[in-house]
Parts: structure tokens; C-alpha cells; sequence
């Protein structure tokens, strides 16, 4: 998948002081060890659930598969699509206009871009293989709170099992995560 982030969350879906509590902890020592850990929990549930729990936004290159064919975004739920690119034969890069190149199709598991139900996607997005680029902010402005505790089981997780740890050591990740993240899980393929 041609998926990449532009810019980054601000927030974390879960603070640093939330964390702390859950964890027992006063002091600051260990924030930044903590804060990593909080960063890496958001990052697995999203990467499990196909998700985006905190705002983002994300350039996405593809390529529709037919003239009239759709294009799913990547990460739901969109917030909003940015702007859509292409190049042309010329090796221009034009910007599509939406409502009258394409429409959006929102909704909480998925969103759709369609092309123009008269003229369809153009046809110079066929020549080249990536030739669409389409820029869009997704994600939760308050994540779930089951999303939440998975992070917070996920990062307690992580701060207590921090060693190099044997076979015969290993830990999982708790079965609470999963159980509380399976219900936000997009089905990919």
C-alpha cells in the first residue's frame, strides 16, 4: 500500500498522566520511557484495526482499477479529503475538483471516492502506475473508550516486560487487547 503519514498527531489518544496513574507511578523519571510506550500501544491497535484513533493526515498513491471504479481511503475515519492529484500527459500536475471530478461517500468503516458518473476518472491517471495522489486527514477526535483501555492494558504491557526476555520468558500481548480492539477492525482483504 502506497500509504504514507504527512504530518502527525498532536495528542495521543492516551496521556501521559493517564498512563502514569494506570500504572501507579508519580515520578517523572521515566516520562519519556512512558510516553514511547504510549506511542507504540496507539501504533499497534492502529496497525491491528486498520484504524486511525488520533487525527493525521495521510497522502495516499494509487491507482483506480477502471474509468468509473471507486477508490477506498486507507485508515478510516476520514475527517476530510484535501485535495486529489494527478499528472497528465504533459507532466502537469492537476488537482480534481470535488463535485465535479469526483464525490466522497463517507462513512464510519469506510470511505469511498467516485469518479464523475459522466466522465469517469481521466484518462491520463491510466498511463502511469501511482499516477493519483490523494491527500486527507482521518482519524478519531476522541477515541473509544475500549480503544483507550487497550492502550493503557498495551502500555502497561510494555513498561512491565521492558527486558530482552528468554522463549521461556515470553509474554504475549494480553488477550484484553485484542478482545477490546476486535470490534474496530476493518476488514482489508
Amino acid at each position: 500500500m502506497n500509504l504514507k503519514v504527512i504530518e502527525g498527531p498532536t495528542d495521543e489518544v492516551v496521556s501521559l498522566e493517564e498512563a502514569k496513574s494506570h500504572l501507579r507511578i508519580d515520578g517523572d523519571d521515566e516520562d519519556i520511557l512512558i510516553f514511547s510506550y504510549i506511542k507504540a500501544a496507539r501504533e499497534y491497535a492502529e496497525i491491528f484495526t486498520g484504524r486511525s484513533f488520533v487525527e493525521k493526515t495521510y497522502e495516499y498513491i494509487t491507482n483506480p482499477k477502471e474509468k468509473y471504479s471507486y477508490i477506498e481511503l486507507p485508515m478510516p475515519p476520514l475527517i476530510e479529503v484535501l485535495e486529489i492529484l494527478y499528472i497528465d500527459k504533459n507532466n502537469q500536475e492537476l488537482k480534481l475538483t470535488e463535485g465535479y471530478d469526483y464525490y466522497i461517500l463517507k462513512g464510519y468503516d469506510e470511505s469511498l471516492i467516485y469518479p464523475s458518473l459522466e466522465r469517469g476518472w481521466p484518462n491520463d491517471i491510466f498511463d502511469l502506475f501511482g499516477n493519483l495522489k490523494i491527500r486527507y486527514k482521518a482519524g478519531y477526535s476522541e477515541a473509544p473508550m475500549p480503544v483507550k483501555q487497550a492502550i493503557l492494558i498495551l502500555t502497561s504491557h510494555f513498561y512491565e516486560n521492558r527486558e530482552n526476555l528468554t522463549i521461556k520468558d515470553y509474554k504475549e500481548i494480553p488477550f484484553g487487547v485484542s478482545s477490546l480492539l476486535r470490534p474496530f477492525w476493518v476488514p482489508r482483504w
